[in-house]
């Protein structure tokens, strides 16, 4: 049982999807044509079904898309999520949330659009180290995982707490990840945050990230 450091919690869909987007939202520049068409494209797809025929149709185009997931899929380094809004919405908000602390952990947020019908939605990240594979549990790896890469990731949580933020899925080990080519330790959900009740929070926090990754705090 966790000790309760966590005061104003709260899940991104209270918040509005529309707050996160920008003019240039869906002219991206990645320099990658495909994902730059994917970009505009998905505004207008008119149901889920419609996104999945389009990316399945992409997948058999190009070989270097492919299906990950029913609703899921990989080019080079991009990964396409087809879902509910009430899934995707909150985590696309947390992304675009800590974007600009240029965090190592935090896929890059890409591009976001409703469907027409709004019940669904298609959300582009992009996952740097993962061109050639998907990123694997840390759990399964972390005796491999380079003090580097953990301090690194330490850092991001750090940076994030001195702006009074915590990601509380970092406290469930399942959702971190890592990525095979560059070895950075990577947090799979987004979607709920906090704030520390106060310094000694903050810190009993900090310490066992620090605890889980082997490190001394």
């Amino acid at each position: 049982m966790y000790y309760n450091i966590y005061t104003n919690i709260k899940t991104n869909t209270e918040y509005n999807i529309k707050d996160i987007k920008k003019e240039e939202d869906s002219k991206m520049v990645e320099n990658d044509t495909l994902i730059e068409k994917c970009a505009i494209d998905i505004s207008d797809f008119a149901d889920i079904e419609e996104a999945f025929k389009y990316f399945s149709n992409l997948s058999k185009e190009n070989s270097l898309c492919k299906q990950i997931s029913p609703t899921s899929f990989q080019y080079k380094d991009y990964f396409i999520d087809l879902g509910a809004k009430f899934v995707l919405t909150p985590h696309a908000i947390g992304l675009e949330k800590v974007q600009g602390y240029n965090l190592s952990c935090a896929p890059k947020l890409i591009a976001y659009s409703d469907t027409k019908n709004n019940k669904s939605c298609t959300l582009i990240t992009k996952i740097p180290g993962c061109s050639n594979s998907n990123p694997t549990p840390y759990k399964n790896v972390s005796s491999q995982v380079s003090i580097g890469a953990k301090r690194n990731f330490l850092n991001d949580l750090k940076t994030l707490a001195q702006n009074n933020i915590v990601n509380i899925s970092t406290e469930d080990i399942n959702n971190w990840y890592t990525t095979p080519e560059t070895g950075c330790i990577i947090i799979s959900n987004w979607s709920d945050f906090a704030s520390f009740r106060d310094e000694k929070a903050k810190n009993i926090y900090l310490k066992r990230m620090s605890e889980n990754l082997g490190l001394i705090y």
